[in-house]
């Protein structure tokens, strides 16, 4: 098992499809990452099917108005995503608004909060 720190994540070395051709997207279990230019995070979610979510992800029209937008991901098993997820929120801020209030009640409070010195399992 690999241990990766938020801040280590290496948006480049990551798989990634254009926006515009999203349904070539692999059916696996991954935390995504909606991208923009200059490798800006807009949004950091999680799905246990990546292409099915982004055929119907509600924030598609927003993203849509990016530029340069492109979809990267990094695979997970599904039992570890919403915490990969919720640290990688933390760490990144992206400016889209996330709108899980169940992660928010999940994890605030939590020992699964984002510090340097807690890395998270990829």
């Amino acid at each position: 098992m690999d241990v990766l720190a938020p801040e280590n994540l290496d948006l480049a070395s990551l798989p990634w499809v254009p926006f515009a051709e999203r349904k070539a997207l692999p059916p696996l279990s991954a935390v995504y990452f909606a991208v923009g230019t200059g490798d800006t995070i807009l949004y950091i979610g999680k799905t246990t099917n990546l292409r099915m979510r982004w055929n119907t992800h509600h924030k598609t029209a927003m993203l849509e108005a990016a530029p340069c937008l492109r979809i990267a991901w990094m695979a997970c098993d599904a039992s570890r995503a919403a915490a990969i997820e919720w640290a990688l929120i933390q760490h990144f801020m992206p400016p889209y608004p996330h709108g899980s209030l169940s992660l928010v009640r999940a994890y605030a409070g939590s020992s699964l909060l984002f510090s340097s010195d807690r890395p998270f399992f990829a």
